[in-house]
């Protein structure tokens, strides 16, 4: 097939171990199991760095189902070489890689009958894990139902804004009213108890006046 441009092959990462063949989710995953099971030790990739583009390939990380991609590599768990998983001699090749470029070193040769089990013996892999042929019509339809109950609570919420408003607004007005009339008659109550006041002084100077004029 001939790679342009616009079109570049989906793959996925599976990470073996390439003296066993178990596969594992991560690359520092098979350091330690290599460490721990065989007895070797494993240079790590750089931190912080990611992989390289290729021109060929575009990588699909965490693929739920086959769909989500169109071939399966092996890659290496201390740099970023690999090669494609399908072929039978895939995990032969992870393993000459690893042996020539990254030299492991024996840690504890009880676990490798002294270097003799270095990789190269095993061509299958054991996968403890598989992904589904596409995604499950029970999870779609869980997706859609979720969907559909976000949704429901967006309208929801949207009707009790909306009541919400309407009665703030008539709560605002009879306030409003209720601080008029109030306003209202304590005017009325001022006026009232002002002529009361000047009635009663005049009525008390006329009094004043009848009496002197009197004596």
């Amino acid at each position: 097939m001939v790679y342009t441009k616009e079109y570049k092959k989906k793959i996925a990462f599976e990470y073996p171990c390439y003296i066993c063949g178990t596969v594992l989710s991560k690359a520092r995953q098979v350091l330690n199991h290599v460490n721990s099971t065989h007895g070797y030790d494993l240079p790590a990739r750089p931190v912080g760095r990611r992989r390289p583009e290729d021109p060929k390939y575009t990588y699909v990380n965490n693929p739920q189902n086959r769909q989500d991609f169109e071939d399966s590599h092996f890659s290496c768990s201390s740099c970023w070489f690999h090669c494609p998983a399908n072929d039978k001699k895939g995990l032969v090749h992870l393993a000459q890689h690893i042996n020539k470029t990254h030299r492991p070193v024996n840690v504890d040769s009880s676990k490798n009958n002294n270097g003799q089990i270095n990789g190269g013996q095993v061509d299958k892999i054991t996968r403890y894990k598989t992904l589904p042929d596409h995604q499950a019509e029970d999870e779609e339809d869980e997706l859609q139902g979720e969907e559909d109950e976000d949704m429901d609570d967006i309208k929801r919420d949207s009707k009790q804004i909306g009541i919400s408003d309407v009665y703030q607004k008539l709560s605002e007005l009879t306030a409003m009213f209720q601080n008029l009339f109030n306003g209202k008659d304590q005017n009325d109550n001022s006026d009232t108890d002002a002529d009361k006041t000047g009635g009663e002084h005049a009525s008390s100077s006329a009094e004043h006046h009848m009496q002197k004029a009197h004596t």
